[in-house]
């Protein structure tokens, strides 16, 4: 078995939230006054609240975690999660996050149809920000989705022509 990519695991917990209920913003990096530091994936639930999710794909990648200055925090934050496989779930790893952190472990399923990954809670987070984000807000995080997709699209149709 081969070490479970970020990707693998991103599209697990992004299946497991449903962005049919919830706006998931991969990888985003600034959100005015709301978010100082990169989220891995920001989810926006039906009441305006966010939830920060980190992914982590190894046990260093854990440790280093420890080291960034901002720690997550932002009172905007309302749960902030650790998405990991399954396999590093174990209490060398989990010392090193908060613990007021959930974790989601995520498990490579082999099938007749092929390998897929399944996301499940380890363990729920506790209440960290309590300030639900405004309407504008909400627009101002869109519009930054927006331009990351057409800027990627963008990016794709010019490396083609080469």
């Amino acid at each position: 078995m081969q070490t479970m990519r970020s990707d693998n695991i991103e599209a697990a917990v992004v299946q497991m939230f449903d962005p049919r209920r919830c706006l998931i913003v991969p990888r985003i990096t600034y959100v005015k006054r709301i978010i100082s530091h990169e989220c891995d994936l920001l989810i926006c639930t039906a009441n305006n609240y966010l939830i920060e999710v980190e992914i982590k794909t190894s046990a260093s990648d854990i440790r280093a975690d420890v080291k960034k200055r901002h720690q997550h925090r932002s009172d905007y934050i309302k749960h902030l999660y650790f998405a990991i496989p399954k396999k590093l779930c174990t209490e060398a790893n989990l010392k090193y996050i908060p613990a007021d952190a959930g974790v989601i472990t995520v498990d490579e399923v082999q099938a007749s149809f092929g390998t897929f990954y399944m996301a499940s809670y380890h363990r729920r987070a506790k209440v960290r920000g309590k300030q639900k984000i405004s309407d504008n807000d909400l627009i101002f995080i869109l519009r930054n989705l927006q331009m990351k997709f057409w800027s990627n699209l963008n990016h794709k149709r010019l490396k083609s022509k080469q």
